[in-house]
């Protein structure tokens, strides 16, 4: 598995919010496997963490981030993907620290984002990072066998922001896996809960970020990419599941 620099992920942001292409990456370093999504995941919190851009920015580039995996998943013939939910909403939500909530699964079909059936599931059991700053270090919050309530769990959303994973097992206790892009298993499945914005940031985000894109897209996309290109080499964003 590829492992990148912080560098290389706040590049992949920089391309999100510019609508540029990562996608040539060197190697197997897609810009939308799991694994780089999760890095960009860390590294978007991150920002956020430092102040660098508000919660709904951070929603805004988590969602853009988000579609583009389930959009490469289904390139490379992934049907489903795995996804954690916090109160029934993914890949995030805005939730602020001490509020309840509850942790489910499922599956979501990568051509609509809409949840879906798919292989069979015994137990799920979830994790949670509770610091952007530190993506190796993931805490266990238990598990669930309860298939009728899409194996739920109470959960209390902690520090900053959690990131949620969420691993399906099957019956035989090994885990469920749905090879994506770089052999990554996608069955594994991530949310996030966000602090909640103030007002003026969501409206800020809905004049401003569509702009941006649009901004970006008639960018040379070139720059970006060979400055990827050189960025991914050794220092973990993220683990694979």
């Amino acid at each position: 598995m590829k492992k990148f620099t912080r560098k290389a992920a706040w590049l992949i942001i920089a391309s999100l919010i510019l609508g540029l292409s990562t996608a040539s990456m060197p190697g197997k370093a897609r810009a939308d496997s799991l694994t780089v999504y999760i890095a960009a995941k860390f590294a978007i919190r991150e920002g956020s963490f430092l102040g660098i851009y508000s919660s709904a920015i951070e929603q805004a580039l988590i969602a853009i981030a988000y579609n583009r995996y389930l959009d490469q998943q289904k390139q490379q013939g992934a049907t489903r993907v795995g996804q954690a939910l916090i109160d029934g909403a993914y890949p995030s939500i805005f939730l602020n620290p001490g509020s309840m909530s509850t942790l489910t699964f499922a599956f979501v079909d990568t051509t609509t984002g809409l949840v879906a059936g798919g292989p069979a599931v015994s137990s799920v059991v979830y994790e949670a990072n509770l610091d952007p700053t530190n993506p190796g270090i993931f805490v266990t919050l238990g598990s669930s066998s309860d298939s009728g309530s899409n194996f739920s769990l109470a959960y209390t959303i902690g520090w900053y922001e959690p990131l949620i994973r969420a691993t399906p097992y099957d019956a035989g206790g090994n885990v469920v896996v749905l090879t994506g892009v770089d052999g990554d298993n996608v069955a594994v499945g991530y949310a996030t809960a966000l602090a909640l914005p103030e007002p003026a940031s969501l409206l800020l985000l809905g004049m401003g970020l569509p702009g941006l894109i649009a901004f970006g897209r008639r960018r040379d996309k070139t720059r970006v990419d060979r400055l990827c290109r050189g960025a991914v080499r050794g220092g973990p964003m993220g683990s694979r599941p």
